[in-house]
């Protein structure tokens, strides 16, 4: 048996998938460079064809306080309702911990995507 394409999952299907669980725009999406490299056409497709404004950084590799802070900035500095994360267990812990640290008018949902999972 296998699991949702993941294309579908958090490529060309994730503003899709985000707005099925109630997050919107603006997003930051927090991934590592190979995923970078590998999806983002596949999101400027899917946010495009949702009007959505999305900025896309890429995760330094390891959890820091450092790389928290920068998470966080980037996310302030684009105005994010949505993180969406996605990535190993440490870029997920990351994003979490940076969006816990951003004071908004509103929440900041963070939804995560395992690479890790089938």
């Amino acid at each position: 048996m296998t699991g949702p394409d993941p294309d579908e999952r958090y490529g060309r299907g994730l503003a899709r998938n985000l707005a099925a669980v109630g997050a919107g725009p603006p997003v930051l999406v927090i991934a590592d460079q190979h995923t970078v490299g590998q999806l983002a056409p596949a999101w400027l497709e899917s946010f495009d064809e949702a009007g959505w404004l999305y900025r896309v950084r890429s995760f330094g590799g390891v959890t820091t306080a450092a790389e928290i802070a920068a998470l966080a900035a980037e996310a302030r500095s684009l105005g994010a309702k949505t993180i969406a994360a996605i990535g190993d267990s440490d870029l997920l812990m990351a994003a979490k911990a940076a969006a816990k640290t951003i004071e908004s008018p509103g929440p900041v949902s963070i939804v995560t995507f395992s690479r890790n999972e089938p």
